[in-house]
């Protein structure tokens, strides 16, 4: 770990000390400051046109000989070339921060390009940068401008969608206690309570009442006159006593709740009878136990009774609820279903013994948030339906008009809009919106911004007066908290591949000289240990360093000034001269990074291809939980088997896919006129590398009466005597084995040649065994060692090595 700090933090400063290939900067001379020490140098750098974005950058000399200099927050500097040319066009006039970097010229710097070479880092770069553009449909080695700004509204908007996460914690947690509750009165008494009440005065008091000595109301519990009904004078005027416990959103009447139980025909709660765990037979955690339902449906918290569900309009029940409803299932949970949720699901997870089993893990949909403006500029043209694809959002349904401009929203809300096919503009509606309008009059933060941006590599300017009251809130008890709240703006400059004297320059502007002494103070201490610990971990490394790198690294690191000047405290880091001899010295420990490096990416890369097949495991062995035994090849289960889909379809509600398993008729073949239409909604998990057909995949049962899946009947864990660990559940074979993921299929093998019917497979192969473990076996493995995997009961056992 200590090498690997070394590295990187050495790596990075060396690299951005060097001089870029492309890009060669005049020095501007500037005047000591007034404190009479010399300020950082910063020389212009032009922006890169949208349509000249190959274009290197260059010196702007008439920005550079003619403009007058000025001076931010106490950095003499030379105005930059008109940004309306870089991606700062579309920063809003109103930015309390905004960060700017241009990464292009730091991956071309010779430098950088010739260490990685040396160091063996070409083919992790190559990765990494293939690996990024796959996922995201970004070319991160052609960004030449990144930059990301926040404006006072999204931070109220960032603060109000905290405020609604807490009191949605708040919310589950308050129905997590009425679900240990139930479970406590369960404990004591051997059954829930009843809609309707318990025991003798079961149809005088709601379920709710009798929970109460179990959620720290004994008090109130024992108030009440359990012979009487719940209207009755006595137990009316308790009424206005609710418990917060039942206190719901948006209802205001006293005493009333929207919290209740199901009831009706098939519902745990819908017979006279008390329901017990016993009762429960498609599983505790697939069945309701208590909603939240919509304000309309609130009621006396001590009137008995619940919600009937009704078969034919089964949402209906829950009123008018909102995007999500919250509901606690019987085994304590409590999960947020979404309101689109299918009529019959819900109505299964309604009921209790009706073998329709909903095991999918439903959540709370992503909040719409706020996120900061980012803006994006590519050498290259941006893959926009790669992006929209990983982004999880359908272009054409999530498509929105904002102000004349088309914008795909995102799952958490945020819009995603391409100005150019070399930009990408990310953020909320306000800020997507702000960035498209027409630009008046910078403000401070943006102007000082302007004023240092695109003449630098990497540019921040931020003002810290507005956050002042969310900082004391941050802060509140910190010792250093009371200081940090005198500052009052800041800025930072990086320039790595031109000529300033300063390669990195940080300026924080105080309220006061004795504030800036006092901030400047804390940051010595603070960099002096950290220069402690990070020296003695250079000379802790083996092998170690040359007397000569480890003098240039105490010369580097002891050249950082931190200093007061009048209200501002100024940090700088000089550019060292002839890095080149330094990376040459440290190329052994950079390739050991390399190599670690690429160590994780291949270990990364094996455990992408074997999580859909783990996925698959895990769903087998829930399924078994649920049936006492596997699917097969062509069959559901039991008395209801039929030979019309896969055992692929039959794991959907296992695999988070419990939507598209109701899609389906179970009653029809998979070539039906109507499940043969659902064909092409193949879930990812099922897709495999080389098939390139929609809705084909290669992942694979064995079948034959000799294994897990192949018999007339379905088997379970019992029929594999040879043991879980040493038979093959599920395989991924070649590709030229594809087969429509519904379809009842598997692969017929030969006893004598049991690898052939695995095709194409190249030099290995992924196969699943029944006990849940996924494992790479080489194409070279000998026909009798495959034979004995296969086969699940032929009292030869086979242990592979793990």
């Amino acid at each position: 770990m200590n090498r690997f700090v070394l590295i990187v933090g050495v790596y990075c400063g060396l690299v951005l000390n060097s001089h870029s290939a492309i890009c060669q900067q005049a020095v501007k001379k500037t005047p000591a400051t007034s404190s009479g020490k010399a300020a950082a140098k910063i020389a212009p750098k032009s922006a890169v046109p949208d349509d000249k974005i190959d274009a290197p950058k260059k010196a702007s000399k008439e920005a550079a000989g003619n403009a007058a200099k000025k001076i931010v927050q106490g950095v003499p500097l030379t105005p930059a070339k008109n940004v309306g040319e870089s991606a700062a066009r579309y920063i809003p006039d109103e930015v309390v921060i905004v960060a700017g970097i241009q990464p292009l010229p730091l991956l071309e710097a010779k430098l950088f390009r010739d260490t990685v070479h040396d160091a063996g880092g070409d083919d992790v770069m190559e990765s990494v940068t293939k690996d990024v553009a796959t996922r995201m449909g970004l070319d991160v080695s052609q960004i030449v401008e990144a930059v990301v700004f926040i404006d006072m509204q999204s931070i109220n908007e960032i603060k109000a969608t905290r405020e609604k996460a807490i009191e949605k914690a708040q919310l589950r947690n308050g129905l997590r206690e009425i679900g240990l509750a139930m479970h406590n009165f369960y404990d004591a008494n051997n059954s829930f309570p009843d809609d309707d009440g318990h025991g003798d005065s079961e149809g005088n008091l709601s379920w709710r009442v009798h929970l109460l000595p179990y959620l720290d109301q004994r008090e109130l519990y024992d108030q009440f006159n359990f012979d009487e009904p719940w209207d009755s004078d006595h137990n009316k005027a308790l009424i206005e006593k609710m418990p917060a416990s039942f206190k719901t959103p948006g209802v205001n009447d006293t005493g009333k709740t929207s919290i209740h139980l199901l009831t009706g025909e098939g519902t745990p709660f819908g017979s006279d009878v008390a329901p017990t765990f016993g009762n429960i037979t498609d599983g505790t955690s697939n069945t309701i136990m208590t909603v939240m339902a919509g304000t309309d449906k609130a009621d006396v918290w001590t009137k008995p009774g619940g919600l009937e569900v009704d078969p034919s309009e089964p949402l209906k029940t829950l009123g008018k609820i909102g995007p999500e409803v919250m509901v606690g299932l019987m085994d304590g949970s409590v999960v947020y279903l979404p309101a689109s949720i299918e009529p019959q699901e819900f109505l299964n997870l309604a009921r209790h013994q009706d073998g329709n089993i909903v095991n999918v893990p439903f959540d709370s949909a992503p909040a719409a948030t706020s996120v900061p403006g980012i803006i994006v500029r590519s050498a290259v043209p941006i893959d926009a339906k790669a992006l929209y694809s990983n982004l999880a959002v359908e272009e054409a349904s999530q498509s929105v008009d904002l102000d004349g401009l088309k914008a795909a929203r995102l799952p958490n809300g945020a819009f995603l809009h391409f100005p150019n096919p070399l930009t990408l503009l990310l953020g909320s509606e306000n800020c997507i919106k702000q960035m498209i309008a027409k630009r008046d009059t910078s403000g401070k933060v943006k102007a000082e911004f302007e004023s240092l941006y695109p003449a630098n590599d990497a540019v921040a300017a931020m003002n810290i007066e507005p956050l002042h009251e969310d900082l004391q809130e941050m802060l509140q008890g910190a010792p250093f908290g009371p200081i940090l709240k005198t500052i009052l703006s800041a800025n930072l400059v990086l320039d790595a591949t031109g000529e300033n004297e300063s390669l990195l320059s940080i300026r924080i502007k105080t309220d006061s000289k004795k504030s800036a002494q006092q901030i400047a103070g804390l940051v010595n201490g603070g960099y002096l240990l950290m220069k402690a610990q990070a020296m003695a971990n250079v000379l802790s490394l083996e092998p170690g360093l040359s007397d000569e790198v480890i003098e240039r690294l105490n010369e580097l690191v002891d050249s950082v000034t931190i200093e007061a000047e009048m209200e501002t405290v100024a940090l700088n880091l000089p550019r060292i001269q002839n890095p080149d001899a330094m990376m040459k010295d440290l190329t052994p420990f950079i390739k050991d990074f390399f190599d670690g490096l690429r160590d994780s990416l291949n270990r990364a890369k094996e455990s992408a291809l074997r999580n859909p097949i783990k996925s698959m495991g895990l769903a087998m062995h829930n399924y078994h939980d649920t049936y006492n035994g596997f699917p097969s090849w062509n069959t559901s289960r039991g008395a209801d088997a039929n030979k019309g889909l896969s055992w692929r379809v039959h794991l959907l509600p296992y695999l988070e896919q419990g939507n598209l398993y109701q899609q389906f008729h179970l009653d029809e073949d998979w070539d039906s006129e109507h499940n043969k239409a659902l064909v092409e909604k193949m879930p990812e998990i099922f897709k495999c590398p080389g098939v390139e057909q929609a809705g084909y995949t290669s992942y694979h049962v064995f079948i034959g009466e000799k294994t897990p899946f192949g018999a007339d009947k379905p088997r379970g864990m019992r029929d594999i005597i040879d043991g879980t660990s040493n038979t093959i559940m599920i395989v991924q074979a070649g590709s030229d084995t594809a087969d429509v993921w519904t379809k009842p299929s598997g692969l017929e093998y030969d006893p004598e040649e049991p690898k052939k019917c695995l095709g194409n497979i190249g030099e290995r192969f992924l196969i699943m065994l029944c006990d849940g473990a996924s494992q790479f076996i080489s194409s070279d493995v000998d026909d009798e060692t495959l034979l004995r995997l296969i086969e699940c009961a032929d009292g030869q056992p086979v242990e592979i090595g793990r």
